[in-house]
């Protein structure tokens, strides 16, 4: 079942020493986003705080379910950005620790 138009699945491989090659991906994958905190590093101007609140309500308003904000101990900025209004209008935060 095809749930998007834009690209055909690939050719099935016969591979028997190997399982993954003949699986099939049904759906159109769950994108994250990590555009506000790793992309935001690559820009020769990072955006400022009003400006990744502005994206941020973009990508949800294109319908990205998961997106990467923020590494608040990495900057003030981060920090300030995490602790925002805005952002503690999110339903519920998931967190990612360094090991």
């Amino acid at each position: 079942m095809q749930t998007h138009r834009k690209y055909v699945p690939a050719e099935i491989i016969e591979f028997p020493q190997r399982i993954w090659p003949g699986k099939r991906i049904h759906q159109a994958p769950r994108w994250c986003s990590t555009d506000l905190r790793d992309g935001n590093q690559a820009l020769a101007t990072p955006m400022t705080n009003n400006d990744k609140l502005r994206f941020f309500n973009h990508l949800i308003h294109i319908g990205f379910k998961e997106i990467e904000v923020a590494f608040p101990s990495a900057s003030e900025s981060d920090y300030q950005l995490d602790r925002s209004r805005e952002f503690l209008k999110i339903p519920w935060e998931r967190v990612l620790v360094n090991g």
